[in-house]
C-alpha cells in the first residue's frame, strides 16, 4: 500500500513538471490543458485559477499576464475567462488601500506581469476596478468615487501617468516632456465629473507615482534557467521559485516571526538532555515551540476561508484545542497568547454569522476565552468552548448550504460566494416597469443581505443576471399614484444605477418585499457605518513600530 501511494504521488509529481515544462515551452492554455486531460485539475474556473496563484512562482509572470488577459470568442467563452480573472484576483484583498496602492500592489506583487496589448490590459484592469471597488466602496477617504467605472477610468490613468513620467527617450533626441499635475486632472475631468472635488486626493497619487514609479521587478529568465542547469542543485529545484515563495510566506507572518524573533530559545539535542526529572518536560517545549507557527497558519486560514468552506474551520477546532491545551499545560504565555486570540476570532466569526442568519441564543455561541483563568480552569473551558463551537457551527452550516444552492442557480453565481458577511433572504417574480419607455418585463429577482439582483430563466434552465444592485446605494418608496390599478401592488427602486418600478402579484406580496428590502437596507448600512467607524479607529490607534 506505502510503495503504491508512493507510486502515485511520484506520477503526480511527473505530470507537474511535464506540464511545466509544455508552460515554459508552449504556453501556459497547453500546459492546464495537459493537466486537465491527466484528472490532475478540473476546468472550473475557480480551480484553474487556484492553481495559477499556488504555482505562480514557477510560472514566468509574463506568461501569466497574457493568459490572465485572455478574452475568449464567444459570449460564453468570454464569461469563462472573467471568471478565472476574477477569481485570481479576488484572492487578493485591497481594503484600507488608495486606488495608487491597490494598483501598485496588484501590479507588482500577485505573481504575473501586465502584458502589452492594450485589449489585455482593459481586461485585467477591469477585474482590479472590479475587486477594488468591492472592498472599498462606501471608504470616501480611500475610494472617493461614486461607481466602479470611474475606479476603472482612474486606475488606466494611473498607468498612462506611469508611463509618462518615467519614458527614458523624447522625440527627435529631446529630453522627455512629462505630464504635469493640472494636466493628469485635466484628462480625468473628461470622463469624471467630480474631479476637482477630490483634486487632494488626485495630487497624493500623482506624487507617489512621480517619486516611485510603478515597476514589476523579476529575476532574468536568464538567470532563472542557468539555475535549472546547475548540475550542483537536485533535479528539479528551482532555488527562484523557492526563494520567491518563501519570500512571500514569510510577509504573510510578519508580525508573529518579529515576536518570535525576540526570544532567544536554543535549539535541544540529545546531548544537552539529562536525565533528571523535568528532562522530558523541557524536551517537549523545544519541539512544540519550532512547530507550533505552522498549526497557528493551518488555523489562520481556516478562519479566512470560512466562508467558503466551513467544514475546514470546524475540523480545525480540535487542532486549535489541543494546540491551545499543549501552549496553557507547558507554560508558554507566548503561544498560548496567539491561540487564545485565535479562539476569540472563531467566537467572533460563529456569533457574527449566527446573528445574520437571526439564530443567535444565550446559549448559541462561546464566549471569549478569559486571560485571567488559571491553567486549569481554561483547559477545562477550552474543552466546554469547543464542544459549543462545534454544536454552533453545524446549525450555521445550513445558511452557507443555503448560499450554494441559490448561488448554483444563477449563472456565474459562484462570485456571489466570494463575500463571507453575505447571506440569502428570499426571491421571487416580480414585474420590472420601465419609467420612461413604458415597457414591462417579468424578472426573477433575488434579495441578499447586501445586494438586490435580478435576472431572467435562460433556456438552459439557470438564471442570467441584468443588474446588481448594492442596498446601501439603494432607496425605495411607495407607489402613491391612486389613479393607477397596480399602485397598491407595487414600489419603486431608486438606485445610482437603476431606478424602475416593480409590480409584485399581490399586495400580500409587495407588503412581504417592501419590508424584507427596507430592513436590509437598513442593517447594510448599519454595517457599512460599523467598518467605517472602525477604519477611523485604527488609524488613529498608535501602529507597532511606534510602540
Amino acid at each position: 500500500e506505502e510503495s503504491s501511494k508512493y507510486a502515485t504521488s511520484q506520477q503526480k509529481q511527473e505530470t507537474l513538471d511535464n506540464a511545466f515544462e509544455l508552460i515554459s515551452t508552449k504556453g501556459l492554455k497547453k500546459g492546464l490543458d495537459y493537466l486537465i486531460a491527466c484528472h490532475l485539475l478540473t476546468p472550473s474556473p475557480r480551480d484553474v485559477a487556484s492553481f495559477l496563484r499556488i504555482h505562480q512562482a514557477s510560472i514566468d509572470p509574463g506568461i501569466l499576464g497574457e493568459y490572465l488577459g485572455e478574452g475568449g470568442i464567444d459570449g460564453t467563452d468570454k464569461d469563462y475567462w472573467n471568471l478565472i480573472r476574477f477569481n485570481y484576483a479576488r484572492a487578493i484583498s485591497f481594503v484600507g488601500m488608495n486606488i495608487e496602492q491597490g494598483l501598485r500592489h496588484f501590479l507588482t506583487s500577485c505573481g504575473f506581469r501586465i502584458p502589452g496589448e492594450a485589449q489585455k490590459i482593459d481586461r485585467i484592469i477591469s477585474i482590479f476596478s472590479q475587486c477594488y471597488w468591492e472592498d472599498n466602496a462606501g471608504d470616501i477617504q480611500k475610494c472617493p468615487f461614486q461607481d466602479q467605472d470611474t475606479v476603472f477610468f482612474v486606475a488606466f490613468a494611473i498607468i498612462m501617468l506611469n508611463t509618462d513620467l518615467h519614458k527614458v527617450h523624447g522625440t527627435k533626441g529631446r529630453p522627455p516632456k512629462r505630464m504635469t499635475r493640472e494636466e493628469f486632472i485635466s484628462n480625468l475631468r473628461g470622463v469624471y465629473n467630480g474631479v476637482d472635488k477630490i483634486r487632494d486626493y488626485l495630487y497624493t497619487i500623482y506624487d507617489s507615482i512621480e517619486s516611485n514609479p510603478i515597476a514589476v521587478s523579476q529575476l532574468p529568465r536568464q538567470f532563472n534557467e542557468k539555475i535549472r542547469r546547475d548540475k550542483s542543485l537536485p533535479d528539479g529545484i528551482d532555488l527562484v521559485s523557492y526563494i520567491q515563495s518563501w519570500l512571500k510566506d514569510v510577509k504573510h507572518a510578519q508580525e508573529l516571526l518579529r515576536t518570535i524573533a525576540a526570544r532567544h530559545d536554543n535549539f535541544a539535542t540529545f546531548d544537552t538532555i539529562s536525565d533528571g526529572g523535568n528532562s522530558l518536560h523541557e524536551l517537549t517545549r523545544q519541539v512544540y515551540s519550532a512547530t507550533w507557527p505552522h498549526f497557528h497558519g493551518i488555523i489562520n486560514t481556516a478562519i479566512d476561508k470560512a466562508h467558503i468552506d466551513l467544514n475546514g474551520l470546524d475540523c480545525c477546532i480540535d487542532l486549535l484545542e489541543y494546540s491551545l491545551c499543549t501552549a496553557s499545560y507547558l507554560d508558554m504565555t507566548l503561544e498560548r497568547s496567539a491561540f487564545s486570540k485565535q479562539f476569540d476570532r472563531m467566537n467572533q466569526y460563529n456569533n457574527s454569522k449566527t446573528k445574520r442568519d437571526g439564530l443567535l441564543r444565550k446559549d448559541s455561541g462561546a464566549t471569549p476565552l478569559s486571560e485571567k483563568t488559571t491553567e486549569f480552569e481554561s483547559l477545562d473551558e477550552v474543552r466546554s468552548l469547543t464542544k459549543r463551537l462545534h454544536t454552533s457551527l453545524c446549525v450555521n452550516d445550513s445558511s452557507v448550504q443555503t448560499m450554494k444552492n441559490v448561488a448554483g442557480r444563477i449563472r456565474n453565481g459562484e462570485i456571489l460566494l466570494n463575500n463571507p458577511s453575505r447571506t440569502f433572504i428570499r426571491e421571487g417574480n416580480l414585474t420590472k416597469r420601465h419609467q420612461l419607455a413604458g415597457r414591462s418585463k417579468t424578472y426573477r429577482f433575488f434579495l441578499f443581505s447586501d445586494t438586490l439582483v435580478y435576472a431572467h430563466e435562460s433556456s438552459n434552465g439557470d438564471y442570467k443576471v441584468h443588474e446588481e444592485l448594492p442596498l446601501h446605494l439603494m432607496k425605495i418608496v411607495e407607489n402613491k399614484h391612486t389613479g393607477s390599478t397596480v399602485s397598491s401592488r407595487s414600489f419603486y427602486i431608486h438606485h445610482p444605477n437603476k431606478s424602475f418600478l416593480v409590480v409584485a402579484s399581490s399586495e400580500a406580496n409587495k407588503k412581504e418585499w417592501f419590508s424584507d428590502i427596507t430592513r436590509s437596507i437598513e442593517r447594510e448600512i448599519k454595517r457599512k457605518a460599523r467598518i467605517e467607524s472602525a477604519r477611523k479607529a485604527s488609524s488613529k490607534a498608535p501602529s507597532i513600530a511606534s510602540c
